[in-house]
């Protein structure tokens, strides 16, 4: 009895309670779901529901699809089963109208501009919703879903444009990147589970990706965004598409000289590494440990495109490297 007033309580009293305390409740809820959601907590879905459509409050919002990214999260860890697919499908079929109600009303207000101090809030609602999205599309590809690709994938490749510094990370990653890195990871999930749903964007979302990528600078706080960037291009690469952009030269060409090259260079950190710790650096190198990294991403890059393209792609390299050799020759020896 005590367990069920609990559960009858819990999530209310979360989206009352004061930050500090919001926190461990949220992680009490969490641990309870793992367990017992769906079958013996059937009050949470609905009332999460309730929740999201009636209330106005962006705290409650925000509060509520917090914690349905958190009780989803459990269906990625899962392997394949009858039970599994079960308690997905009650959750698609209970969640899934609100969620694209959500989705779409807050992409509308964060793309028709905004005050900035609105902005935080709106883009920690869109974090849980991306990843709710992601969660309830990993096991198997939804009806509603799939019906409804348009409407999310054109929110996607529009966050993707969007720009303002109420929500960039200063130093660090901040939520800006942290909502574009979501959707190339939702990227990834249908070019490589949903392939045939996932081709009539495939052109839009190589290409907004790709400009993304050449438009980040080189600070550490684009590295996670960088670096999962990378796996949808590499994804996309090394899949045989019926019409595939990186078929055309032009497009290997562009991403060698404009994503590729300026980012496989050696920064300052990498060199600070190297004289700190140069057993460490080489052995990372060696054994591939730095994967999170942008030079190692770039490179899988390169190897994705070459399976499908070898000789397009050699030729390119090739003739890259020499114009850098050649350039190299021609500098004064302090410059080269």
């Amino acid at each position: 009895s005590d367990r069920q007033a609990i559960k009858q309580n819990i999530l209310s009293l979360m989206l009352q309670a004061p930050k500090q305390v919001q926190v461990q409740l949220s992680a009490g809820l969490e641990e309870i779901s793992i367990t017992d959601y769906p079958a013996e907590w059937q009050s949470l879905l609905p009332e999460m529901v309730q929740h999201l459509k009636t209330s106005q409050d962006m705290a409650v919002l925000k509060g509520t699809m917090q914690t349905a990214h958190t009780v989803f999260l459990k269906f990625r860890a899962q392997a394949r089963s009858e039970d599994l697919l079960r308690e997905v499908k009650y959750t698609v079929t209970g969640f899934q109208e609100t969620h694209l109600a959500v989705f779409t009303a807050t992409c509308t207000r964060v793309l028709g501009g905004l005050p900035a101090d609105q902005l935080v809030a709106h883009f920690e609602l869109l974090l849980a919703t991306i990843g709710a999205f992601f969660s309830l599309n990993v096991i198997d590809l939804p009806e509603f879903f799939e019906d409804h690709r348009e409407e999310y994938f054109r929110g996607f490749l529009e966050l993707l444009k969007f720009q303002h510094e109420a929500v960039a990370g200063q130093g660090q990653q901040g939520l800006l990147e942290q909502v574009k890195g979501a959707i190339c990871e939702c990227f990834v999930l249908y070019a490589e589970k949903y392939q045939e749903e996932f081709m009539p964007f495939l052109l839009r979302c190589v290409q907004e990706v790709w400009t993304l990528l050449v438009g980040l600078d080189q600070q550490e706080k684009n590295d996670q965004l960088v670096a999962k960037g990378i796996q949808f291009l590499s994804s996309t690469a090394a899949t045989q598409w019926p019409q595939s952009p990186f078929e055309d030269p032009n497009v290997l060409s562009g991403i060698c000289e404009k994503v590729v090259f300026p980012n496989v260079l050696l920064r300052d950190s990498d060199v600070e590494l190297f004289e700190d710790n140069p057993l460490e650096y080489v052995r990372r190198d060696m054994e591939a440990a730095d994967q999170e990294t942008r030079r190692r991403s770039f490179m899988d890059l390169v190897k994705a495109m070459g399976r499908v393209n070898e000789a397009k792609v050699t030729e390119i390299l090739i003739g890259y490297v020499k114009a850098l050799m050649e350039k190299a020759s021609q500098a004064a020896a302090g410059q080269a």
